[in-house]
């Protein structure tokens, strides 16, 4: 800006002093006249266009001064102070327009349940890969399943009490890995099988027997075949779960089991948590990290489960 010899903006009335009477400073140390300050109405010519400059945001732990947003009046009159408030509102409107994050634009909104399901598949496989904890409740007694599941690959690891498991699912093979209480006890193992094989990698391929029930959940597909409702599938009222918007959809699951899949109720459709009972134990999957790597590999030397005697 030039500035004359009295410190005084001539183009825009600014200046380094006090000019009299109603004169205020700003957050810039400038001092402007009454007519600019922000509680002023300035009437302004309806039918004359307003220009907008291009506004810098300020860092998230910053507090924006009231100039930091301006609004050039018609004809190139002098700038309007727009209250940050009213910006904040904008550039929020902005992002929900942007993101489609907004309730009212999801993708199941007015859907049937059915319909609900079916996108919510759709999406899941979309997504490719998830990482899911479970934690089931049994008359005092719990177990917990942490599964990162691909289209065709996955990992699993099991911890009941002092039981642990760890199962490997590659191509059309699936891994083993139990120390000797798990064996024992959640594989029914033999006592000299149990003592060898403990800690040590066991195979498993898709023509055997047991490869089915060990590999399941381990792939995306039979994951969703365990978590989908069917049946007749109700719809429950809105509600919140780990700080997301959701929507409850209760049916039928594989086993016997009735159980609710909370999905999200905003942007993709996807499961965000899984409540199941029955035969006394409840069972509560969270899912997350939906289409992150899931980073598997095949270990290496590792004993064909019929070799061993399984089980």
């Amino acid at each position: 800006m030039s500035m004359n010899g009295r410190g005084i903006d001539k183009a825009v009335c600014v200046s380094d002093v006090s000019q009299g009477t109603g004169w205020w400073i700003a957050s810039d140390d400038k001092w402007y006249p009454p007519e600019l300050h922000p509680d002023v109405l300035v009437a302004v010519d309806a039918a004359a266009p307003l220009s907008y400059e291009a506004v810098s945001m300020p860092a998230t732990d910053s507090v924006a001064s009231p100039e930091a947003a301006v609004v050039r009046g018609p004809r190139g009159g002098p700038p309007l102070l727009v209250a940050v408030v009213a910006l904040i509102g904008l550039v929020g409107f902005g992002v929900l327009a942007l993101s489609g994050h907004s309730p009212g634009n999801s993708v199941i909104a007015g859907a049937s349940p059915k319909q609900v399901i079916a996108l919510t598949t759709g999406a899941a496989q979309d997504a490719g890969s998830v990482h899911v904890v479970s934690i089931i409740q049994q008359q005092g007694r719990s177990a917990t399943y942490v599964n990162d599941t691909a289209t065709d690959s996955g990992r699993q690891v099991i911890t009941s009490g002092g039981a642990q498991v760890t199962v490997i699912l590659v191509g059309e093979t699936a891994y083993v890995n139990a120390n000797q209480l798990a064996l024992s006890t959640l594989f029914q193992g033999s006592a000299g099988v149990s003592r060898r094989f403990a800690d040590k990698w066991l195979s498993f391929p898709s023509s055997g027997k047991d490869y089915k029930q060990i590999a399941q959940t381990l792939t995306l597909g039979s994951l969703l075949q365990q978590v989908t409702p069917t049946g007749t599938i109700v719809k429950l009222a809105p509600s919140v779960v780990d700080g997301r918007s959701v929507i409850g959809f209760r049916g039928e699951l594989p086993g016997g089991l009735v159980g609710t899949l909370y999905v999200s109720a905003t942007g993709s459709p996807l499961p965000v948590e899984l409540v199941s009972n029955g035969s006394g134990a409840v069972t509560t999957s969270t899912f997350s990290a939906w289409g992150a790597p899931a980073k598997v590999v095949a270990p290496a030397g590792a004993t064909p489960g019929i070799a061993a005697g399984w089980p």
